[in-house]
């Protein structure tokens, strides 16, 4: 730590930061802060090595441990997710409806099959355009007025499979049923 001009300790540090354009490469000092503390343990050969090599590259551990985390956690923000294009999203809100219908909830299936109709536009499944899904969320529109409840339920299914799997095969004309009702109040929606 630097010290300031009143001559205490600066709790800043300095973090270099990227700043990257077509033609050049821009790095810029910016002070951070630092008002957390995160302990690590570790066992005493990691130690070592890791203030072995704070030493060889004059650094401090704090700031030789910070950089590669950080490092670490860019890295894993900016991937996209690992997904299967088969296993469909299924959002926190379905699965506590489906929970609760389980237990024997007031609405059953038919309140998670109407939340999941009203949201289905949002689910878009990895690996599938938004324009392909607006597609299939139009036919799960005209299917919920004019189909079948086999159709419906085969829809969800193919399209939501990991949604579907919460719901018993008994329950599925239940869970049609909040489907069709949403159609009924909206219209088919895209």
């Amino acid at each position: 730590m630097a010290a300031s001009a009143s001559g205490k300790r600066d709790r800043r540090a300095w973090i270099c930061v990227s700043v990257l354009t077509l033609d050049v490469g821009v790095h810029t000092l910016v002070a951070v802060t630092k008002n957390a503390t995160l302990i690590l343990r570790v066992d005493s050969d990691a130690k070592e090595r890791i203030v072995h090599a704070a030493q060889r590259a004059g650094r401090s551990v704090s700031d030789l441990v910070l950089e590669a985390t950080m490092q670490t956690v860019q890295r894993i923000e900016s991937a996209q997710p690992k997904q299967s294009a088969t296993s469909g999203p299924c959002p926190t809100f379905f699965k506590a409806l489906c929970a609760t219908a389980q237990t024997g909830g007031q609405h059953g299936y038919w309140r998670a099959g109407y939340e999941l109709a009203r949201h289905v536009h949002r689910l878009v499944p990895h690996g599938v355009e938004p324009g392909e899904w607006d597609e299939r969320v139009y036919a799960v529109s005209c299917l919920a007025v004019d189909g079948s409840y086999e159709d419906v339920a085969r829809w969800f299914a193919e399209n939501l499979p990991r949604c579907m799997a919460l719901v018993p095969k008994r329950r599925h004309a239940q869970f049609v049923e909040g489907v069709r009702e949403f159609h009924e109040q909206v219209g088919i929606t895209v």
